[in-house]
């Protein structure tokens, strides 16, 4: 207990310090005296040391598989299983290039963390009322011509099944990002993150080894319109795979599955 209140302490003042920080950035935005791409590059790696930060106060081990898909040369959609309340916060360590993050729109309630999610390109979503959820997968699609990469989960929530093999259905909606922007989707599977503070109630933070596999990219610019159809599932069956990858990773270990 006594080290969430530690890290729930850090993220706060770690926010309150960037306020004069975040107001010069707001002011570049008004004057347009900067590209996007460089901005938000800049305001990424502000929070990554924050978020790096709340990795180590956590004693989190991180084991990342085929980091080079996080530096393909293009704006990529990724696309990831939703375990925990830590997988924003590990996978944004881990960022290269600028990429946002399709948010449920709850977080637009947090003061300051918004305003950061917002000058690093994230885009909040309300997934109850498909006009506005179309109204952020345009948002995320014109900051994909700028140059950034977008982050979706596409299960829509985070799974409390015990299994990580069992995912709940991915929904199609974000998946129109890449579509409209004709760019490559990397599958990505994210282990053990629910066992840090969701599965640790009342102790709420277990040291844990995190491990994150990148998969290959999939390619939608010549996809037709049945494969467009079956892509859900098919990303859906590829984290499942690189899940079961992790796990035979973890037996080989001597690891808890």
């Amino acid at each position: 207990m006594l080290l969430f209140i530690v890290v729930y302490l850090y993220l706060a003042f770690f926010f309150i310090s960037l306020i004069p920080k975040k107001r010069r950035e707001y002011k570049i935005i008004d004057n347009e005296s900067e590209e996007k791409y460089s901005r938000m590059k800049r305001c990424m790696e502000t929070i990554q040391k924050g978020f790096r930060r709340v990795l180590k106060l956590c004693r989190i081990k991180l084991t990342v598989l085929h980091p080079e898909q996080l530096d393909l040369g293009e704006p990529i959609l990724y696309v990831a299983n939703h375990r925990g309340f830590l997988d924003i916060i590990s996978v944004f360590s881990l960022l290269i290039h600028p990429t946002g993050f399709l948010s449920k729109k709850e977080l637009k309630k947090i003061p300051l963390l918004r305003d950061w999610m917002d000058l690093s390109g994230s885009v909040f979503v309300n997934r109850e009322e498909p006009k506005y959820a179309l109204e952020a997968v345009h948002a995320a699609s014109q900051h994909m011509k700028d140059g950034l990469s977008i982050w979706v989960f596409p299960e829509g929530t985070r799974s409390t099944d015990p299994d990580e093999l069992h995912l709940a259905e991915f929904k199609a909606g974000s998946l129109k990002i890449a579509f409209k922007n004709s760019c490559p989707i990397v599958p990505v599977a994210i282990s053990h993150s629910d066992r840090v503070w969701e599965r640790q109630f009342p102790r709420l933070i277990s040291k844990q080894h995190l491990i994150i596999k990148f998969g290959e990219p999939i390619q939608t610019k010549t996809m037709t319109p049945q494969e467009r159809k079956e892509l859900p599932a098919l990303l859906q069956n590829e984290v499942k795979n690189l899940l079961m990858d992790i796990q035979q990773i973890r037996r080989d270990l001597q690891e808890e599955i």
